[in-house]
């Protein structure tokens, strides 16, 4: 699925939000501070949450980024492969934010069938929650700008 909008903020801008966010993530899952070196070369860590009342462990892979241009993550669970990227550009409205975003199912089973075809037909609910999520945090850079 891939969804691209315009923004008011500068590629430079949104790039480095998305690595705070991430070395954030990083922190918190794993207590290590990472360099935003390590981040462009990527970075690999585990992230563990609880799907129901079963633990999950999502190995994360952060990178590798090009500066101000290509912000990529992927994560694999027992079940699921996926991957997601924030790719920038200008046009003549300013800076464009493209997402795009992939998940498949490792196995095919019943449950997983169903699944995908419920994510298919929330397709433009789930486009419009990605672009309402960019432009909060359009608004959080704007309002956060040298912080």
């Amino acid at each position: 699925m891939k969804v691209r909008t315009s923004v008011s903020v500068t590629a430079a801008q949104y790039y480095r939000h998305l690595c705070r966010e991430a070395v954030k993530d990083i922190r918190k899952a794993s207590g290590k501070n990472v360099t935003l070196q390590e981040l462009e070369e990527g970075y690999m860590y585990v992230r563990k949450i609880t799907y129901g009342k079963r633990p999950v462990d999502i190995r994360m892979k952060v990178g590798p980024l090009i500066e101000n241009r290509l912000f990529c993550v992927s994560y694999e669970t027992e079940e699921t492969k996926g991957s997601y990227s924030y790719d920038f550009s200008e046009d003549s409205t300013g800076t464009v934010v493209t997402y795009s975003e992939d998940t498949e199912y490792k196995e095919q089973t019943v449950g997983n069938y169903f699944g995908s075809l419920i994510k298919k037909m929330r397709t433009k609910a789930t486009q419009m929650k990605i672009l309402r999520n960019i432009e909060m945090t359009e608004t959080y850079i704007q309002n956060h700008e040298g912080e």
